[in-house]
C-alpha cells in the first residue's frame, strides 16, 4: 500500500476549522441528544434498546474526536506526517456524499 485516503467531511467538516462550523460545534461531551436527530424515531425495525445503544456509540466516537480538540491535535496534520513517515503518499479528499440521514429529523444542538 502507497496511498491513505481520507474524506474529512461529511455535512460538517471533521477537521479544525476558522471559518466553517466543525462536527463539535454545539457539542458537549457525553449529549446523546446531539445524534438523536440522525436516527429515525419510526424506524419500525429498531426498538428503543437499538437506539439508546447506537446513541452510547455515537457519543464514544465522537468524544474521541473531541479529545483530540481538547489536546490541541489536528488529526488531519498528523495523519499526513504519519503517512510520510511511512512513505506513502496522504491524500485528503472533500467530496460531497449523500447525507445519510440528514433530512429526516433535526440534529438538536
Amino acid at each position: 500500500m502507497d496511498t491513505f485516503l481520507c474524506n474529512p467531511n461529511a455535512q460538517h467538516p471533521w477537521y479544525p476549522s476558522k471559518r466553517t462550523p466543525n462536527i463539535l460545534t454545539g457539542y458537549i461531551r457525553g449529549n446523546r441528544d446531539f445524534f438523536r436527530g440522525h436516527h429515525p424515531a419510526f424506524d419500525k425495525d429498531w426498538t428503543p434498546e437499538m437506539l439508546e445503544k447506537r446513541l452510547d456509540g455515537d457519543v464514544k466516537f465522537l468524544n474521541r474526536y473531541q479529545d483530540l480538540a481538547d489536546a490541541g491535535v489536528n488529526w488531519i496534520d498528523e495523519i499526513s506526517k504519519a503517512c510520510r513517515r511511512r512513505e506513502m503518499s496522504p491524500w485528503a479528499s472533500l467530496r460531497m456524499n449523500d447525507m445519510h440521514g440528514g433530512t429526516v429529523g433535526r440534529r438538536v444542538t
